[in-house]
């Protein structure tokens, strides 16, 4: 039997003028030549039918399909049938009506409470939040027939009989908690309403609006693998892309998705978009077709056949991935332990990294990176892909879960390592790829490898650069074979690969594929594999303020020894550091927390080369004498010649016999060295500063390590000397260090006084005319904001110009420590200076806080006070000399936005200006609190603020206090407040901190959300908006009285 299917959606109807009214003629003209032999036409509409779910909204779409029906049965006299589910449009979700806007903000209330419970959901919950869609409802009435099964309106069933065969279509209505603005993973369907099909259908299609990625991530799995055992083909809309794929789930059952473009986009009227599927339900198969609006014509763009079944093709040559291949795709590919579950897997741990484009030229395409996820969708329309990455990034990682991907989505993927390679011979290397499809796969014996369909096999080639043919000819022509028998391969190789001779010009190898440079983890991608480290085994017991308290600890952990590149950020150093932070000991007492992760992870790699302790610690002695060898020298690198005169000298200093040769070697495959020929230089910049630390920490008191260590205190705005300086206080808690950074604390802005915010910022109160509010919402959501807050750390940091000269970055590229000319320092500079020496000082008080005494720990956070201080006193005087300039300038921004009145003007310029001197109070103050901050010193801290009871140092106290998710000093809060009120600076100040702590920390108790804001007078968002229509409402009767 064969049945047509016209697949429309999103079409938005606003009004009679909407353009695709006049094109009914030309949806049918495609149609009506092709119709015969069709036991049925079934117009299938997958949702925004309607703009805003207005009713004359839909008696224009009744008359707009009725006018379909009526064209096509010029043609025909089969039975057409109308299948419709709603979309987000579909619903009024905003109204001017008062009773209308009160019954949305009901629902969305209810909405919050259903996203927190389980998959079963009470029918009244769903009667109440459907209502919003009852015009839709009532136009779905008119036009279809009465369905089989009708359960809340959020599932219908129509059932339709041709002789002996049966149909079913399904439909779910996804929109039905849909919001604004609506959220990608945001939706939830109850899963307690999904059919159980038992009688045996013919063919079974299923609509909804939404595609799988807006439902919530659990709800969406247990929906797709409810559906795809009873349903062959699933029509979505949405996204206005037309596509069509199948998946197949873990229990073989394939199914088809089609989603569907748009038929009309008021913004762009050109793009019109609908399919056409042509099914055969005995050879259970059909065509798909898709049709574009082009040159005042729906024309046909493309077209695929594909089959379909519920069921498993043929279970004697079903494919499964082998029980030792699954053990190796699920393998992390490193041994870690974990407090809360004893057998770590890749899925407890993985993140999709981000992926850089890399033009032709091998130079960076775009400044955007992608997530490697978005590529994995990609895959089989670029067929050919090169993803580049240094050793130890996670290429292989990435190569497995795309091998899984691959084969979920109908393919068969083939992993391939590198080594296994060792013929330019297609017909070797077929019979490699034989023999790894026979492991990989179970039932394989069933099937002859080259007689697989090769369009739907993926080579996949796992690090490039260990194929065993090395001459550039043969791998071209390697790959020209290759690329000749297979359509789709996906290969990675390290960094070296985009640069050697036969990735030239003159050679085309990778010429046709689209190439990657996998990237480090930025801060967004870090935050994300931490709380996936601390949810494991915890995801029902742990609240989510403990959550977060564990995930900022680790933050902070692997910010300070990430750094900015030190080490490079990919998992396996992230998760390395997160393991030890569990439980780290044995380490030295003057060895700071961090020495001892760095220390852990150079002894991590060296124990991969070598087995005695001895040996690790004679390798750690020689590297720190060749780090301040360099350093001494002013080099970045040395030859291999003068690197064996270096050894040789060693030798004679120690009276010792090493093997130069071996040492070269070991050091290159423990990854400490770079790979390039005859040159000798550290790879990593943090091994480079560690083992010069080390050096200076175990002579520092000698007089060239003295005189090195105050070069290089009176320099921390050069990254390297920061850096240095910063390692050698990790590995040394010697009070020389310590005087001699409180020396350059003090000697920074030596004439500047250390500003109270009490009488001395009396002027910038006077700006202070116009009170704005600070406004919080109290359904803000925490993790979004998080979200955000990295991802915008992210973009800076990927479209900015490096300017320092720094050794940090991942390919080993390093500056010379020259003995600069002295120069005078200028604005920036010396703020930068400042800025690291808070930090640095910061660090020593707060990472050895066990080990100095009360009284030298209170120095190191007075002086970081004073020194930040004085820093905002030195900014706040800088504004205040171009005070004039920057108010004339405002003015005249302000005139522009026909604001006519001279006080008007006045008062609106000023108010800007007194928000920017709030806006550098208040960084500047986060800043001295996050760098001394810690629970371990509060003690200091509160002695300090007794000692000198001024609003600046106050206001510091409260932003470390302010600044966890530990619980809060609410009531020292309010005297603090009680006592800055009257000071519009200080005030406002102290209101950003308790904003930014509302916004960051969660705090399940709406209570104490409420009484901070109280306490603080911010103003709560619900509250305001409740003012406003109260407002609006009372002038509106007046006027209306009058």
């Amino acid at each position: 039997m064969k049945l047509l299917i016209i697949h429309l959606g999103d079409i938005h109807l606003k009004s009679e003028e909407d353009i695709v009214l006049r094109r009914v003629e030309k949806i049918t003209d495609t149609i009506k030549n092709n119709i015969h032999g069709y036991k049925s036409i079934f117009i299938c509409v997958t949702g925004d039918i309607a703009f805003s779910g207005a009713e004359k909204q839909y008696n224009i779409a009744e008359k707009f399909f009725n006018n379909i029906k009526t064209e096509l049965e010029r043609y025909t006299t089969i039975p057409i049938h109308f299948i419709f589910v709603p979309g987000n449009h579909d619903c009024i979700l905003k109204s001017d009506d008062q009773q209308i806007s009160g019954e949305l903000d009901v629902r969305n209330v209810l909405i919050q409470t259903i996203r927190k419970q389980d998959d079963s959901i009470a029918t009244g919950l769903i009667n109440n939040c459907t209502k919003i869609q009852s015009n839709f409802f009532k136009f779905e009435e008119k036009l279809t027939i009465v369905p089989l099964v009708n359960k809340d309106n959020v599932y219908k069933a129509f059932e339709f009989t041709f002789g002996n065969e049966k149909v079913l279509f399904l439909g779910f209505n996804t929109a039905w908690i849909s919001t604004l603005p609506e959220k990608a993973g945001q939706l939830k369907f109850p899963l307690d309403l999904i059919p159980n099909i038992c009688e045996d259908y013919s063919l079974v299609v299923s609509l909804q609006h939404h595609t799988f990625n807006w439902l919530e991530p659990n709800n969406s799995k247990h929906f797709i693998n409810s559906i795809s055992k009873t349903v062959d083909i699933i029509l979505t809309g949405h996204e206005h892309v037309s596509d069509a794929k199948t998946v197949i789930d873990n229990n073989n059952s394939f199914t088809e998705f089609v989603d569907g473009g748009v038929l009309q986009e008021s913004s762009r009227p050109e793009l019109s978009e609908f399919n056409i599927l042509n099914v055969d339900t005995i050879n259970k198969r059909f065509n798909y077709q898709k049709l574009s609006w082009i040159n005042d014509k729906y024309c046909k763009e493309q077209g695929i056949t594909k089959d379909f079944s519920r069921y498993s093709k043929s279970s004697s040559k079903k494919l499964e991935f082998s029980s030792d291949f699954k053990a190796y795709l699920n393998d992390p590919s490193a041994t870690f332990t974990h407090p809360h579950k004893d057998d770590i897997t890749l899925d407890d741990l993985y993140i999709y990294p981000d992926l850089q484009e890399i033009g032709d030229d091998n130079s960076t395409a775009s400044a955007d990176n992608k997530s490697a996820k978005l590529l994995e969708d990609e895959l089989p329309i670029l067929k050919r892909v090169l993803i580049t990455g240094e050793e130890r990034s996670g290429k292989t990682t990435l190569l497995k879960n795309y091998t899984i991907k691959l084969f979920e989505n109908g393919y068969i993927p083939i992993l391939i390592k590198g080594k296994e390679i060792s013929s330019t011979s297609i017909d070797e290397f077929v019979n490699v790829a034989s023999n790894q499809f026979n492991k990989q796969f179970q039932n394989s014996e069933n099937i002859i490898f080259d007689q697989l369909d090769y369009s739907k096999v993926f080579i996949i080639i796992d690090d490039l650069e260990n194929i065993s043919i090395t001459n550039p000819k043969y791998k071209n022509r390697f790959f020209s074979n290759i690329k000749e028998y297979f359509q789709n391969i996906i290969t990675t190789g390290d960094q070296a690969i985009k640069f050697q001779e036969f990735l030239s010009s003159s050679y085309v190898t990778f010429d046709d594929f689209k190439k990657y440079d996998l990237k480090a983890f930025g801060h967004l991608l870090q935050y994300k594999l931490i709380r996936q480290w601390h949810t494991i085994g915890l995801h029902d017991y742990i609240s989510q303020e403990a959550l977060t308290y564990k995930i900022d600890e680790s933050m902070d952990t692997i910010k300070n020894v990430i750094g900015k590149n030190l080490v490079p950020a990919y998992p396996i150093f992230i998760l390395t550091i997160l393991q030890a932070s569990e439980s780290f000991t044995n380490r030295s007492k003057n060895v700071s927390s961090y020495g001892f992760y760095y220390e852990l992870l150079l002894k991590d790699a060296l124990y991969k080369v070598l087995r005695e302790d001895d040996e690790i610690y004679l390798y750690f002695n020689i590297l720190s004498e060749f780090a301040y060898f360099l350093y001494d020298e002013k080099l970045n690198n040395i030859s291999k010649d003068n690197f064996e005169d270096f050894i040789d000298k060693y030798c004679e200093d120690y009276k010792i016999t090493l093997n130069c040769e071996k040492i070269i070697k070991n050091l290159k495959k423990a990854h400490y060295f770079t790979d390039i020929e005859f040159l000798i230089e550290f790879r990593y910049s943090y091994i480079y500063y560690f083992f010069l630390a080390s050096y200076m920490a175990s002579n520092i008191t000698s007089k060239e390590v003295l005189e090195s260590l105050s070069f290089m205190c009176g320099r921390l705005h050069k990254v390297d000397y920061s850096n240095i300086i910063m390692f050698l206080t990790h590995l040394s808690n010697d009070s020389i260090v310590r005087d001699t950074l409180l020396k350059t604390a003090n000697d920074l802005f030596p004439d500047v006084t250390a500003i109270e915010l009490d009488g001395d910022v009396r002027d910038i109160n006077s700006l202070s005319i116009k009170y704005t509010p600070l406004v919080f919402n109290p359904n803000h959501d925490v993790e979004k904001f998080r979200e955000d807050q990295f991802q915008n750390q992210d973009n800076l940091e990927n479209k900015s110009v490096a300017t320092e000269n720094d050794r940090s970055n991942q390919n080993g590229n390093k500056t010379n420590l020259e003995g600069e000319i002295q120069e005078e320092l200028d604005f920036s500079s010396e703020l930068n200076k400042a800025m690291k020496t808070m930090e640095i000082i910061g660090q020593i008080a707060k990472k050895h806080y066990g080990s100095i005494k009360g009284d030298d720990k209170s120095k190191l956070v007075l002086s970081t006070f004073k020194l930040g201080l004085r820093s905002l006193s030195y900014i706040l005087s800088f504004f205040n000399d171009v005070n004039n300039y920057i108010l004339s300038e405002l003015k005249s921004k302000i005139k522009e936005k026909k604001i006519e009145t001279k006080t008007e003007i006045e008062t609106e310029a000023k108010t800007l200006l007194f928000n920017l001197y709030t806006i550098v109070c208040f960084i500047m103050i986060q800043k001295i609190g996050s760098s001394i901050g810690s629970p371990k010193l509060s003690q200091i801290y509160k002695e300090i603020c007794e000692q000198n009871p001024i609003n600046s140092y106050k206001l510091i106290r409260a932003s470390v206090q302010l600044d966890s998710s530990t619980s809060l000093p609410i009531s020292e809060i309010e005297k603090l407040y009680e006592e800055v009120k009257s000071n519009s600076l200080a005030k406002k100040t102290l209101q950003f901190l308790v904003l930014q702590h509302l916004n960051y920390y969660p705090i399940s108790d709406y209570r104490i959300k409420q009484r901070l804001c109280d306490t603080v007078e911010i103003e709560w968002e619900e509250q305001r908006k409740l003012e406003v229509k109260s407002r609006d409402y009372k002038k509106s009767h007046n006027e209306n009285r009058q």
